[in-house]
């Protein structure tokens, strides 16, 4: 009997999935035919990226939510083809900068940054990743302390 996998689903979180390889997620055919608005990665790793490339098909996701995946270094360039993305929230921990594929989200209205260290932080507000992010129009960046700031493109 194999998996069964619905044609529409909304929402989707993929839990607690550390050491599954992205071969694996390639390997459930289903996967990149779903209809998903809505995903959460919650303390995944996968070949040091909490995103299953399968996802690529995904025309309608809107939100992508990617928590608590610690070993987390940089977001994967092929992000950049998700152009239907309007929210972005993230929990950085180690990344230290942000891939430029960010850019290319100009859906993009929402972006969350949390647990961030500090000289990522400065960085996406003033130095070296503004560039990827200042079309987008609202901007959260919470450091290790909890300490948030929104940061307007128009104020900079």
């Amino acid at each position: 009997m194999g998996m069964s996998i619905p044609g529409s689903t909304s929402r989707m979180e993929i839990k607690n999935t550390s050491g599954l390889s992205s071969e694996r997620w390639e390997s459930i055919p289903h996967l990149k035919f779903l209809n998903i608005t809505e995903l959460t990665i919650d303390n995944c790793v996968i070949d040091h990226c909490p995103l299953p490339k399968c996802i690529l098909g995904w025309k309608s996701l809107r939100k992508l939510e990617i928590r608590r995946c610690e070993d987390i270094k940089s977001l994967p360039e092929w992000l950049g083809e998700m152009s239907s993305l309007t929210e972005l929230i993230v929990e950085t921990y180690w990344m230290e900068t942000l891939h430029p594929c960010i850019r290319r989200l100009t859906n993009l209205q929402s972006l969350t940054l949390i647990t961030c260290l500090n000289r990522f932080k400065e960085r996406c507000k003033s130095g070296d990743d503004w560039i990827n992010i200042k079309h987008i129009p609202h901007i959260q960046i919470t450091d290790r302390n909890g300490r948030t700031e929104i940061i307007s493109p128009s104020s900079t």
